[in-house]
This record gives C-alpha cells, structure tokens and sequence, in this order.
C-alpha cells in the first residue's frame, strides 16, 4: 500500500492551494480551473463546490468548517458560508489574490 490517496471528483486543472480543516475530516482546494471545493476525507467525497470568474490562487478556512476564503486572478477575495451554499465578495484588488488568510484574533 502506497498510504496515497486520490480525491474522488478533481478539479478539471491544476490544484493551487489546499487546507484541512482544524477540527474535522474536510479538505478546501482551490484550483485554476476557477473552482474551490470541499470533500470529506474519510468517504472521499465532493461536499460542496463554488466559482471564481478566474483561476483561484489560495482559500483559507474561516472560523469553522462553515465558512472559507478564497482569492485569485479575477482579484477578489470571496467567502463562502457552506450551510446556506452562498457566497460574497467581500474586497477587491487591482491585481491578483495570492495569498488569503484568516486571522482569528481580528476576526479578519
């Protein structure tokens, strides 16, 4: 056994980030095929998905394993609530996203 996994359902294109979730079994990638996904480990299943306009570079985990980040090529920065399946734009850059991280002492 090679103790290698592969996700059920990948993204199309190239994984650019990815981030367990702190207390549970989940995993965000985001991916240049403009998606950010979150599977189940343990069953290796796709739980949710949801869209840039452009390739997402990275995706962060809010507070819990409700709520993510995410920013990329069409510079904004997103979050995704995972219970009611919406997400918001919550800031815009006049370049790409790189990087997103929250930071749970600003709540930011």
């Amino acid at each position: 056994m090679s103790g290698q996994s592969e996700l059920a359902d990948p993204p199309r294109d190239g994984i650019s980030a990815i981030q367990f979730a702190p207390e549970h079994n989940l995993l965000l990638v985001s991916s240049w095929s403009a998606e950010v996904r979150m599977y189940d480990v343990l069953v290796n299943m796709k739980r949710a998905q949801y869209t840039h306009k452009a390739a997402v570079l990275d995706c962060c985990w809010g507070t819990d394993q409700n709520r993510c980040f995410s920013g990329g090529v069409d510079r904004c920065v997103k979050s995704f609530d995972f219970t009611s399946s919406t997400d918001v734009v919550v800031g815009e850059h006049e370049k790409a996203v790189k990087t997103v991280c929250w930071q749970k002492e600003l709540g930011c």
